[in-house]
This record gives structure tokens, sequence and C-alpha cells, in this order.
């Protein structure tokens, strides 16, 4: 067996120094997807007669979106096909290492309609880029799609033609150490402060949008993370998460969590992109009916009245016993707008953010589910913005084929929009229907 394992250490290795000798260009990507193969390698044949110490799993999707431009006068369809492979390696009873990674291929007819419109507005575009540093135009479709990575460079994209994109993206890579009332972890991964469904302004390092439905997972922080649990229903959280721009950039932490009358607490105080952050959360029960909150102050260090304000959120669900689910949500977010322009973010380019959670002040959630049947799991929610009666609606049914494979249909429409430069064109919403298999 030992012979076996240094024969497959000599493999991986003539792998590597045929690569350097032959001055084969690999990037960080390139390098870290090498290393997660040998690394399965030396584990499968080590392993052979003896206990896994480690998983791997993930899935496939095959998501197809139709993007209503002037409704269904022209429809353009994005196809994208979406690989998750998730690692984890237990050396041994206080280690973890912990590797996930998106791969996709987008190709169709809204890629090549992105990338025709920038060309046709080169010119202009790259004006407005050049005037404004804190927001800029992508000029591919493959650019749009770049994750926010803050420290390390583990997103690439291999592919970026008119009518097709190849990217990958490592969004999980970290070590975990945990011992006796000791946590640490190092490196990309998810810094979850939420307590709500759909809006969160305690998730100040990963925000994610409720809209992109696609991404299970959320996206990760390069961070260093220390817990400390004193008691069992407490822990004391601290987070680094370190930018290239330190101090316009990095944001860091602490959170303190405890269980009481039921219910669980947490507060939080954080230094946030040259602001201070102060809030806190709660999750609970009344009687029957769930009930979640957070809310999050934010103070500029410097004076600046435009960027001081309270971003807040309240939740209640309740669940019938014939499965029927009913939820609501109310979001205050005061620096939202009044304008009805719900999607404008996701196409211009602007990134979310804690402050940037909705695009509006006010906005109320709500959403019923019910079980059709065993099999197939119909639902309807509906975002609505009181100040000028802007509304989306999604409307969803999954079917579930086998234990491995579901398929779901999902609608997010709105209102006719007018989408700016450099579409120009009135939005209507999307339809999408999903294949995923998972292993």
């Amino acid at each position: 067996m030992r012979l076996i394992w240094y024969k497959k250490i000599w493999e991986n290795w003539s792998l590597l120094e045929t690569v350097r000798r032959r001055n084969w260009s690999m990037s960080v990507v390139e390098t870290v997807c090498l290393c997660i193969l040998i690394l399965i390698s030396l584990s499968t044949t080590a392993q052979e007669n003896k206990p896994k110490n480690y998983t791997i799993n993930g899935y496939v999707k095959d998501l197809r979106a139709a993007f209503l431009f002037d409704g269904f006068d022209a429809m353009t369809i994005e196809n994208r096909v979406h690989n998750r492979l998730n690692f984890k390696w237990y050396p041994n009873d206080e280690i973890t290492v912990g590797i996930g990674m998106r791969n996709q291929l987008i190709y169709g007819e809204f890629p090549k309609f992105y990338n025709q419109l920038i060309q046709e507005n080169l010119a202009l575009i790259e004006i407005l880029n050049e005037a404004d540093i804190a927001f800029s135009i992508p000029l591919t479709y493959g650019e749009s799609l770049k994750p926010n990575e803050n420290l390390l460079p583990l997103a690439g994209t291999m592919i970026d033609e008119s009518a097709v994109v190849l990217n990958t993206h490592i969004d999980r890579f970290w070590l975990d150490w945990y011992k006796d009332k000791w946590q640490v972890r190092v490196g990309r991964q998810r810094i979850n402060w939420s307590k709500n469904w759909v809006w969160n302004p305690n998730d100040l390092f990963n925000t994610y949008s409720f809209i992109e439905f696609d991404y299970e997972e959320r996206p990760g922080s390069d961070a260093i993370k220390v817990a400390y649990f004193p008691e069992n229903n407490a822990e004391i959280e601290f987070v680094f998460n370190p930018h290239k721009r330190f101090k316009e950039e990095s944001i860091y932490g602490m959170r303190y969590t405890w269980n009481k009358w039921n219910y669980d607490f947490q507060t939080i105080a954080s230094y946030y992109k040259e602001q201070l952050a102060f809030g806190g959360g709660f999750a609970g029960n009344i009687k029957d009916a769930g009930l979640k909150g957070e809310l999050t102050y934010f103070v500029p260090i410097q004076e600046q009245d435009t960027l001081q304000g309270l971003v807040a959120s309240l939740g209640v669900d309740y669940s019938f016993q014939n499965g029927l689910l009913l939820q609501a949500e109310g979001l205050y977010n005061h620096f939202g707008t009044t304008d009805s322009d719900l999607l404008s973010s996701g196409f211009s380019g602007q990134s979310l953010s804690p402050q940037n959670l909705w695009t509006h002040r006010w906005a109320i959630f709500t959403t019923v589910s019910y079980p059709i049947n065993p099999l197939i799991q119909g639902s309807i929610s509906s975002i609505f913005n009181p100040e000028d009666q802007s509304f989306f609606i999604l409307p969803g049914v999954t079917f579930s084929a086998s234990q491995d494979i579901d398929i779901y249909i999902l609608g997010q429409i709105t209102q006719k929009q007018a989408l700016g430069f450099p579409f120009n064109k009135n939005f209507h919403g999307l339809i999408n229907t999903r294949l995923k298999w998972s292993f």
C-alpha cells in the first residue's frame, strides 16, 4: 500500500515538474484546481482500506433564462450550464479543509445581445468609465459576471467571446481548527451574520441578492474568523476581512450571540469601509409563528450625512399542518430611492452591500408555498414598494423527478421598466427553467 502511495506522489509531482519545465502558463485558479485533483488522488489511494477522511459532492444544473425585453416581442434567451464541486478533508479531529468551486458555461442570445450593445456604444462607455471611478459599465458580458474578490484571485474567465462565456470561481477555500471552546477559520468562507430570509442588514461581509436564486451557497469572503464559546448557548466571534484598498474597503468586527426566552439574539459592532456599523438581530417564535428581525445603523467616520442611516428588516412566518407556508418580511432602507427601477442594479453592475439590499427605501415581501403532492411544490412570492406602487412577482414550481434530480420553473415578473443606457429597452422580467442533478 505504501509503495502505491509513493507512486502516486511521484506521478503527480512529475506532472507539476512537466508544467514547470515547459513554462506553461498557469493561473492561480488552474494551480488550485490541479492541487485539488492531486489531493483527491492521494486521499483516494491512501484510504482504500481505511474509512474515508474526506467528502466530495456537488451538482450539475442547466438553467435557461428568457429575458422579456418589450414583453415577448424581443424575448432573449440565455443558457447556463453550472457545475458545483465541494470538497472537505478531515486530517484529524480538530482540523478541516474546505474547497468549493463553481464552473459555468454561459451561451446564447443574451451574451451576444449585451456585447453587441457595448460595441455599438463603446466610445461613450469608455468616457463614462473614466469619469466615474466608483462605478463602471463592464465592457464584455464575461466581465460583468466576475465575482467581487477582495484579496485572493481565485476566479478566472477562460472564454469571453461574443456569444459564449466560460468561467471558474473558487468561492470556498478555508482551513478550520476547532478545539474545546475555540474555533479559528482562515480563508475564503461564508461569514453568516444573517437572521432573516430576504434582506439581511447584519450581513456585512458577503451580501447576497434574493433575486439570484441560482446561487444557493451564497458568496464568501477572504477572512479570518475567531470564535469563542463561553457557554453552550453563547458565542463571541471576531472577524477580520482585509482588502487591497485597506482603509476604504476593509471590514472587521465582533458579534455576540446568546439564547434567552427561547429566542436567539445577537449584537454586532464593526468597522465597515470607513464607517462604523452597530446593530443586532433576533429569531424566535410567538406561539406557533416564527419571528425574525435585524437592524444595522451606519455612522461615517468622516462627516457625511448621506452615508449615515438605518437599515432594518422584520419577518414573520407560519406553517400549517397540511404543509402550507406563509411568510412576510418588511424592509426599511434609509439609503434607498423612490424610483421605479427594481432590477437596475443587477444590470448596471452596481455591487450589493448592506446599504444597497434593495433599490427602494421601503419594501414588503410575501410568499405562499404549498406541497401540491409529494413530488410537486408550488409557490408564489412578491415584493411591493409602497412609495411608488411598483412590484415584483415570482411564481414558481418545483418537480422532484427523483432523489437526485429536480426541475424548477420560476418567473420573475415586474411592471414595465425603462432600462437606461446602454440597454434603452423596456424590461418586463424573466422566465427561468432549471434542471438540476445532485451527486
